[in-house]
């Protein structure tokens, strides 16, 4: 997935998932293991797997422990799966709906997860603000910026797998408050946010926002944290403006990288 974003390694797998709008792997294994499980209870055919499944779950192993975890997760009653009176809340007409529930609990389970480590992560904080109250969901600006630079330039200022100071200072244990800003006298710590605002893009930046203002008329009569998320928000034709900016940033950047 970090290829396909073309993101680093570093790159928190958080923001990967939710740049992606995909949710870890455990689930379509859930919801394959569930299904199998299903169709062995009802199918006669197989009935010789039932009897393996049966003796498995008379021992305490990972197998067992797996399944009692899924319908704990679903709030169903393993015993009556298991018991001669399954039919009525197992039957074949009933499957679909089980299925269905059991996907929509466990998207809504992993996307809180996911969440929750992208606020926990320091190396998320400007991923967190700029989609406050965006839905869940694959980012459409992935498609909308069609050359492969610009968009992995902007994704990887977006979830923090970029070479600005503030994650240069994290590889080399760098104090926080000393991962300075490269490009001016400011002081201020060289993180996104900074370079947003920094001095030294300040022409870039007036190109910036008389673009933006062409979408949004009013976007200089709102606060810095609204202008904020509209520079990022993925929708209109956001993305393709904001992308300039953010090229020529992670150009320099990059360069004052490599000339170390």
């Amino acid at each position: 997935l970090k290829r396909i974003l073309l993101v680093g390694e570093k790159c928190p797998n958080a923001a990967v998932y939710l740049e992606l709008g995909k949710v870890p792997l455990i689930k379509e294994i859930k919801l394959r293991v569930l299904k199998f499980l299903l169709q062995m209870r009802v199918i006669p055919e197989k009935d010789i797997c039932w009897k393996a499944f049966m003796h498995l779950m008379k021992s305490e192993n990972k197998f067992k422990s797996f399944v009692e975890s899924i319908f704990v997760d679903l709030q169903r009653d393993l015993a009556v799966f298991m018991s001669n009176y399954h039919q009525e809340m197992y039957g074949v007409d009933n499957h679909n709906l089980i299925l269905s529930n059991a996907n929509r609990i466990w998207t809504f389970k992993l996307v809180e997860q996911l969440e929750k480590k992208a606020k926990e992560n320091t190396k998320m904080k400007f991923y967190v603000k700029i989609t406050e109250g965006q839905p869940f969901g694959f980012k459409t600006y992935l498609d909308k910026i069609v050359n492969r630079n610009s968009r992995s330039y902007f994704t990887r200022f977006r979830c923090g797998s970029h070479r600005l100071n503030v994650e240069i200072g994290r590889w080399m244990n760098i104090e926080h408050l000393s991962r300075k800003c490269r490009f001016c006298n400011s002081g201020h710590v060289e993180d996104e946010e900074h370079l947003m605002e920094c001095s030294y893009f300040e022409e870039e930046r007036k190109q910036l926002h008389t673009e933006v203002s062409k979408i949004v008329p009013n976007f200089l009569q709102t606060d810095n944290e609204t202008q904020l998320k509209l520079l990022f928000i993925d929708v209109l034709e956001m993305p393709n403006v904001t992308k300039k900016y953010i090229g020529k940033v992670m150009y320099k950047v990059n360069k004052k990288f490599e000339n170390k």
